[in-house]
Order: structure tokens, then sequence, then C-alpha cells
């Protein structure tokens, strides 16, 4: 069924098929390229950099309706509904599957400060913490704080390698390293677009520093309020374990009320 509703949105199989082989391919052709990073000298800091980078990450919409897809290495294609609600530095995902129904809702409070997970399956509500916030939501390649809202600023040390070319875009690369010690992140390596500052690309390495997930911003949106760019697809490849899975926004409501009420984890249930 999942794979006649992708189909049915404009997305062959076959397609998703050729598309997850290429992008398990592109680290390992991008590992025998010579590295193109240039020496930058620029009035901006790298914890200035970072600011302008989670202001732009920032989503800043009340209401968006969302896909959550994920593709496996034998090409078998999962796929979910999300419901993104948001309200000054609060996100609340709620995620459902297309048959199954409601599966899980995720509150991330204070940019990502705090994180509640209710699984409306067997009605069970779980507080995020240490380590949990590194567990992948619903068996894909996105983990709890990637898509919290955590700031990078708050939570990394910054060091400015230089320019870089990316995909024919001017970029700063950064190294980030966590303030504390991280359960499964020991460094990130980001490419800020130099217009939107917007992070084009984002390595993660592990404890070991050996690079396992890379993010991509596919598609951006530009905010019909503020004309900030906001990212409008990610993509979020997991080497090592093969698989890829893509966010991406369907649909925005920004006159859309949300209250305050909304993000208690009291009312997850």
């Amino acid at each position: 069924m999942e794979q006649n509703r992708l189909q049915s949105n404009g997305f062959p199989l076959s397609l998703w098929k050729k598309l997850s082989l290429v992008f398990l391919l592109l680290p390992l052709l991008a590992h025998g390229q010579k590295s193109d990073t240039k020496p930058v000298v620029s009035t901006i800091t790298a914890r200035e950099l970072l600011e302008k980078v989670d202001q732009n990450m920032d989503l800043k919409i009340p209401y968006i309706r969302s896909r959550l897809s994920q593709v496996l290495p034998t090409g078998q294609i999962r796929v979910l509904d999300a419901e993104i609600f948001h309200k000054d530095n609060h996100y609340l995902y709620h995620i459902s599957h297309p048959s199954h129904g409601s599966q899980e809702k995720i509150l991330f409070r204070n940019g990502g400060e705090e994180t509640w997970a209710f699984n409306t399956q067997s009605r069970t509500l779980f507080h995020k913490q240490g380590i949990d916030k590194f567990r992948s939501i619903q068996q894909t390649d996105f983990f709890y704080f990637d898509l919290s809202g955590s700031s990078l600023r708050a939570n990394f040390t910054a060091k400015v390698l230089g320019q870089a070319k990316l995909k024919n875009r001017d970029t700063v690369k950064l190294e980030l390293y966590p303030l504390f010690r991280s359960a499964v992140y020991g460094m990130l390596t980001v490419w800020v677009d130099s217009k939107s500052y917007l992070p084009l690309r984002i390595d993660y390495h592990d404890l070991d520093m050996v690079v396992f997930k890379t993010q991509t911003v596919v598609r951006v949106r530009q905010d019909s309020k503020t004309s900030a760019i906001i990212p409008e697809r990610v993509d979020m490849l997991h080497i090592s374990q093969g698989t890829f899975s893509s966010l991406e926004h369907m649909f925005y409501d920004e006159k859309r009320e949300v209250t305050d009420k909304l993000f208690l984890h009291s009312e997850l249930k």
C-alpha cells in the first residue's frame, strides 16, 4: 500500500531505487575529490555565523503538513505523514502512518532543551534525555536531536575552515565540536551558504570522528512575511546503514492559531 501511495504521488518505485543508489554513492565519490576549501578573511565570527544558521533553520510557521519517508537498501520505501506545530521556540510533531493512523507525538520545548515523546499506540510518554535524544525517530535516519530545533550556537563550539564551493554555491566551511561530550556526535562539518546562511550540508561524525550521516538541504522556501529563506526539503543519508530519509514540507498555514496549551507534555496523551 505504501508503494502504491508513493507512486500515486508521482514518485515511481523504480525512480526511488535509482535515487537511493545515487545518494549511497555520493560520499564515496566525494571522498576521492580534492578539497576546494580556501582560507577566508571575514568580519563575522564563527559564533555569529552559527547564530545566523540557527535563525534560518527556524521554520517560523505555526502549522506545516509534511511527509517523512525512508528508502531502505532493499529498495523498500516507508512513508509517514507529519504535522508540525510551532510557536515561539517550541515544536510539536504529530507523526502518523497512512494506513495505521497516529504513531507518535514529539514535543520539543525551549529550543530542544526539553524533549518528550508520546507513543500513541502503547499510550506511553517518554522524557528523552542524554543519549535518548540521539535515538531514531520512527526508525528513520533523523534523530530526535536533529529535528528538535536545538541551537547549534548553544551546543557547539565552531571553527571556520575557510571558503568552499558546494554544488557551485559559495559557502563557509565550519567544524563544530560539542561543548559537552555528546553521546553520539563527536564533530559536525557544516557548509553554510554565504548568502542565505542555511547549512546546505552537514556531515555527522561519530565519536571516532568517522562520518556516518550526511544531511543536505535540497529545496528552500521564502517566507511570505519575513522574506527569510527556510528549508523546505531536507535529506538525511545514513552511510553506515545504507538508508536514506527525507523530510519534505507539503503545505503551510501561516495564519493557523496555536495555543500555549498545545506545547505542554501533559497534553500529549
